[in-house]
């Protein structure tokens, strides 16, 4: 299974991964992430909805031919506030199911249908890798960052969707706890996704390293402000030379080798 085959899979899959250009579909992002997860590992999806990111992460672990590896998708499945403005009730997990079926993908995908807190408190193992897409308020991320930053091992990865602009929340967190943290190294936003890998202890290196990305996010959101040209020569110029350069690196690793 490739990323190909995986975009032709989730394509009737209803969600929420965009596409930015060429190489930086969010979805390739997911794949990668999970395919470089060694055997025995433990992944976790915060919000699941449907299922197109969870496909996207099981297929990833798929494809690396790993085994016992695990990836337990937490989502009560009624939906977030966002879904509720008009009063119906909403219930996804029957057609989550029937997608995870259809990609072939129970062995690995395990369903938890229940909050994150109480995910949290079934998993009783260290995590490897956690993808938090709940609910957006800031109180809801910071407190999905909360419970599962402990359990997430050193040079595991903590990933968040929506952490670019529109979502406020999401951003706040992601670069108080991530960018501008000592807790991790290469942070990196490809598209709205943001990942980094757990440290004990970061290097001045590494530091710099993330301010770094963090300006390229800052000039990225000043430049959108601007109309073209403007706009379109500090896209050439900076965050989309470094998305791609990014990108190509995530898809050339295979395990953890950090």
């Amino acid at each position: 299974m490739n990323t190909n085959t995986t975009a032709l899979l989730t394509e009737s899959v209803e969600g929420f991964l965009s596409q930015n250009g060429k190489n930086l579909f969010e979805g390739e992002v997911l794949f990668h992430l999970a395919r470089r997860l060694p055997s025995h590992s433990t992944a976790v999806e915060i919000g699941s909805w449907k299922g197109k990111s969870t496909i996207w992460l099981g297929k990833g672990i798929e494809s690396s031919h790993q085994q016992e590896t695990a990836l337990y998708a937490i989502d009560p499945h009624i939906g977030s506030a966002e879904h509720k403005q008009n009063g119906e009730k909403i219930w996804t997990f029957t057609e989550f199911e029937s997608n995870i079926a259809k990609a072939e993908l129970q062995s690995i995908v395990k369903p938890l249908v229940m909050s994150s807190v109480e995910g949290a408190k079934q998993i009783d193992k260290e995590i490897d890798f956690v993808f938090i897409d709940g609910a957006h308020d800031y109180e809801s991320v910071k407190l999905d960052f909360e419970t599962w930053f402990p359990k997430v091992k050193v040079g595991g990865t903590m990933a968040f969707h929506d952490s670019f602009i529109g979502w406020p929340g999401v951003q706040k967190v992601v670069d108080k706890e991530l960018f501008l943290s000592n807790s991790f190294k290469h942070v990196r936003y490809i598209n709205s996704i943001t990942y980094a890998i757990k440290v004990d202890k970061l290097s001045f290196f590494e530091k710099v390293q993330n301010r770094f990305a963090y300006s390229i996010k800052y000039l990225h959101i000043w430049s959108l402000k601007f109309p073209q040209p403007f706009k379109s020569f500090v896209k050439k110029l900076t965050w989309r030379p470094c998305q791609t350069a990014w990108m190509r690196d995530l898809s050339k690793i295979d395990t953890y080798s950090e």
